[in-house]
């Protein structure tokens, strides 16, 4: 383990002997690092590859999940939790619904009592959207949407909501953007945001400025803006991204960037998990070498109650709440709810849930669509089809093709695409999808929509 240490005011003696006390707790007991400190806000970023999972636990124990990560990493995540005293979750957060946020999302549900949803209410359609709301639905778990300019108070934190102010088009520039405050230390969550979200904050005058920086869409050089960038001023930046992923993430530009305002860049594939404890004066950042595997572990129950407070405009001042009675039911007051709606599509097969559009890098010269068998079973794929909405043109899977539990194949297009079966096929030599915006439509040899993936 690693640890970083980042003072914010000027310490006194005694203050100096406590931050002795802390680094030789943080050296031998890596415990200390992942929640169990009293006062301290710790919040950690998960190592689950390509996407984004943080895990926030406050002083008194609330537990808040910002992200899940792909579905891949969804026993992982819940491993890791319980492994570390987490059993359930009092605010789960969806910051928009791309499956390597959603997935392990999915699999928290299924797996441990989750006591609140904040979401955008954004329509997005993908059978892992829809098994998410069907689940939270089947559940009863109160759901909240957030939007620019409301805060809410989560004990001793303060979370501002700054984006999205309305719902458009592109599911990056409508993810969720929190800033997070404990005392004098900020945190600033971005979701796949890019550089249109990013003007439209500081066009709100939000305040962002913040200590700590979840870099937005895994460091790639649509998002941070030089004029966001600045704003927010970050001492600390993560970047959520996974080894060697196909995206070129994060990007150089992006790392000149954070460089250039003085920023510590921590990167989860080349740190791993990475946890910030702070008492709200001070911080110190650390790094542990575990990524998440997909290690099923079974949750325990427990009942906490979480007072939540919403306002009507950031930065208004917190009162406290009202005491009463504990319950489920931690949605904000005064919040306006947006139903998401669900675009209609053919009827799926059971396999709807299980063989999934997982990837789909379409900036190069090599493009293709990742498709992963999350099922129990191996797939007999002959016949099954991939479509790309915006041109109509149509790959048809080769007769006996089958895709094995847990693997993934690839469907090339573009002068560079290759051809490598089973785990890459060639599409054709020429590009399929549309650079300004397309959708990937998945269907069984039926003819029934199995999956898609709108960029």
């Amino acid at each position: 383990m690693h640890e970083r240490k980042h003072l914010r005011a000027a310490p006194t003696v005694g203050w100096l002997v406590a931050i002795v006390v802390a680094l030789a707790l943080l050296t031998f007991s890596p415990a200390f690092v992942q929640g169990e400190t009293t006062g301290s806000l710790v919040v950690t970023f998960l190592d689950v590859g390509q996407g984004d999972a943080i895990w926030v636990k406050t002083p008194q124990g609330v537990d808040l999940l910002i992200d899940g990560g792909p579905q891949s990493a969804g026993y992982g995540v819940v491993s890791y939790l319980t492994s570390h005293g987490c059993t359930d979750i009092e605010g789960m957060v969806l910051t928009h619904p791309h499956a390597d946020h959603l997935g392990g999302l999915v699999t928290v549900l299924e797996s441990m009592p989750v006591y609140a949803v904040w979401y955008t209410g954004q329509s997005y359609s993908s059978s892992l959207y829809t098994q998410f709301l069907d689940l939270i639905a089947s559940k009863s778990i109160p759901t909240t949407v957030l939007s620019a300019g409301q805060t809410l108070t989560v004990g001793p934190l303060t979370v501002a909501a700054l984006h999205p102010t309305t719902i458009g088009s592109d599911c990056n520039n409508n993810s969720l953007v929190l800033r997070l405050s404990y005392g004098s230390v900020d945190f600033l969550f971005t979701g796949d945001v890019e550089a249109t979200g990013e003007a439209e904050i500081l066009a709100h005058e939000y305040t962002v400025q913040s200590e700590i920086l979840k870099v937005a869409h895994h460091g790639s050089d649509t998002s941070t803006s030089w004029g966001f960038l600045t704003a927010v001023a970050p001492e600390v930046a993560v970047i959520s991204v996974g080894a060697g992923n196909s995206y070129g993430h994060p990007s150089s530009t992006t790392l000149a960037r954070l460089a250039s305002v003085g920023a510590h860049t921590y990167r989860t594939d080349l740190d791993g998990t990475i946890t910030v404890t702070t008492d709200g004066v001070s911080y110190f950042v650390s790094t542990t070498q575990n990524p998440v595997t997909a290690t099923p572990t079974v949750a325990l129950t427990r009942w906490v109650y979480l007072p939540v407070v919403a306002r009507g405009a950031v930065g208004a001042t917190p009162t406290p709440p009202p005491t009463r009675t504990p319950t489920r039911t931690l949605t904000p007051t005064g919040t306006p709810t947006r139903t998401p709606t669900r675009t209609p599509t053919p009827t799926a097969t059971s396999a709807a849930n299980n063989i999934q559009i997982t990837a789909l890098p379409y900036a190069g010269s090599d493009e293709y669509v990742e498709i992963t068998n999350y099922g129990p079973n191996a797939q007999n794929m002959t016949n099954w089809r991939i479509q790309s909405v915006e041109g109509n043109q149509w790959y048809t899977f080769p007769s006996g093709y089958t895709l094995a539990v847990g693997a993934y194949v690839r469907v090339h297009s573009g002068p560079s695409a290759v051809n490598n079966p089973p785990t890459d096929l060639k599409w054709t030599g020429s590009y399929i999808w549309n650079n300004d915006g397309d959708e990937a439509r998945l269907y069984n040899e039926a003819g029934q929509l199995v999956d898609n993936w709108v960029y």
